[in-house]
């Protein structure tokens, strides 16, 4: 029988989701760095279009200095809120700009940005750790920028969001800037993209802009310690595990630290999908014994094949509903679709799906985070039978379903006449003083739980459609109505 919760934790709406955001960057490059990196254009607008690309909608304000003394002078003048660093300065040692930052600025985030890794090579480890945030190599693609701002992003907003918000995570585990360089902008470009495909498109600009701070966060682990840190932390609300191999743990580099991070996290969580990273073919077999996906770094298809696992594991996109034999048998693309194919989804599927916390996991990247949270701990054995566990899951996806018809306005389909929506809309535009004090009192109503108070009568408005005004204005204007 199903355990119940009685947990009072406090949950964040999505309009208190991201509260810090990076606003103003110093960029510290010589000309000649500068020029570089502007070779294509003028950095700024490269960044600009990087962040629309990658459908970020706030892009933040660089500014740049070439010296040094002028990036101490401007910092008192100015409050950044990171800051980044090239090797060539005229005159002083970067590494010793990058101490003095956090000299007066201990919170600073502070980047360097290199061409190569042979670049920070004489440089010991103990000093870049102390002085130093991240290291981050510059491939030519400006793609690189935004997802160096979500990152610290993330690190700074991830225990008020996933803690109190119910934000679900990626832990990405390398300590090879080469490759987190050219990884990190894959993982935000594929979360955005799914994020923004899988939010209602009946809701309004502004609700879909609040909707996108509820998106996927990427942790960037560069050591066992911090991943472990991170999964002891936000382990049930993780949608999974990208791990290098071979990385530092307890001080020293670990040639098989991803080996043994998967252990630890099998013996909590049996069913978390991971996926090993490796130059290494051998590690292919070491992975599949503790039951992770294997990738080949030196593949030609990298990128591609982690797409693939993102998209086959986290929850993006459709959900693809498959039986034993991994065949596809259904797929929903919103959650009234999900609603309906559970009534009928043959049993192996559902416990299949239930057992690897596809349900959680999909809702979470839905922007149904709340309830994610609820079902997560909730597991097969809390049941009876599978009609028990079917029906818990109906009833769960029929109340948020409730409350979306209840408390927003959703634009009108022939698909949504199928459903008991009360409230449906044509077109854009203002509703009208009528129909607007119509979806007043259905607000009221579902608020109220007047219903639950008197079960015996059915308190509601009449289904109702609602003409925006846009349409009314441009029946006005196409057949020339107005005199």
């Amino acid at each position: 029988m199903l355990k119940r919760s009685n947990s009072k934790t406090t949950h964040l709406e999505l309009q208190d989701l991201m509260l810090y955001r990076i606003h103003e960057i110093l960029l510290v490059a010589s000309p000649y760095d500068a020029f570089i990196l502007e070779e294509d254009g003028r950095l700024t607008e490269q960044i600009l279009n990087e962040y629309l690309a990658m459908n970020f909608y706030q892009s933040p304000r660089l500014w740049r200095v070439e010296t040094g003394k002028s990036a101490l002078d401007l910092m008192t003048k100015r409050d950044f809120d990171v800051v980044i660093v090239m090797l060539r300065l005229a005159d002083m040692d970067s590494i010793q700009l990058c101490s003095k930052i956090k000299e007066f600025y201990p919170d600073k985030p502070i980047i360097l940005l290199i061409f190569d890794e042979s670049e920070i090579d004489d440089i010991p480890t103990d000093t870049l750790r102390k002085n130093i945030d991240k290291v981050f190599i510059w491939t030519g693609n400006p793609n690189v920028f935004p997802a160096m701002m979500k990152s610290i992003e993330d690190n700074i907003n991830a225990k008020r969001d996933i803690v109190l918000g119910g934000v679900r995570t990626i832990i990405f585990i390398e300590d090879n800037p080469r490759y987190y360089s050219t990884i990190l902008p894959l993982l935000y470009k594929e979360i955005m993209f799914h994020t923004q495909n899988l939010v209602d498109k009946s809701l309004d600009a502004t609700n879909r802009l609040i909707h996108l701070r509820g998106r996927t966060k990427v942790l960037l682990a560069s050591t066992f310690e911090e991943a472990e840190n991170y999964f002891n932390l936000y382990r049930e609300k993780t949608l999974g595990i990208i791990s290098d191999v071979r990385f530092p743990k307890d001080g020293k580099i670990d040639k098989t630290a991803g080996i043994q991070f998967t252990n630890y996290v099998r013996q909590n969580e049996p069913y978390i999908p991971v996926v090993i990273q490796s130059s290494n073919l051998k590690s292919a077999l070491k992975a599949k014994a503790i039951n992770a996906d294997f990738l080949h770094k030196h593949s030609q298809s990298l990128l591609k094949d982690l797409r693939k696992f993102m998209l086959g594991n986290f929850g993006f996109g459709d959900f693809i509903f498959r039986n034993l034999n991994d065949k596809e048998i259904a797929r929903a693309s919103d959650i009234q679709e999900l609603y309906d194919i559970l009534h009928t989804l043959p049993q192996e599927s559902l416990l299949f799906h239930s057992k690897f916390n596809h349900f959680s996991n999909w809702l979470a990247n839905h922007s149904e985070s709340h309830l994610a949270t609820i079902i997560r701990p909730v597991s097969v054995e809390d049941f009876k039978d599978t009609d028990e566990l079917r029906s818990y899951l109906v009833k769960s996806l029929a109340t948020v379903l409730n409350v979306q018809h209840d408390k927003e306005i959703i634009d009108f389909s022939i698909e949504k006449l199928k459903h008991s929506i009360p409230f449906l809309r044509i077109s854009r535009g203002s509703l009208g003083g009528k129909a607007r004090g119509l979806l007043f009192m259905n607000r009221i109503i579902a608020d109220s739980e007047i219903n639950d108070k008197f079960p015996d009568v059915n308190i509601r408005i009449p289904k109702t459609v609602v003409i925006g005004t846009k349409e009314f204005d441009k029946f006005i204007n196409n057949n020339d109505l107005i005199r």
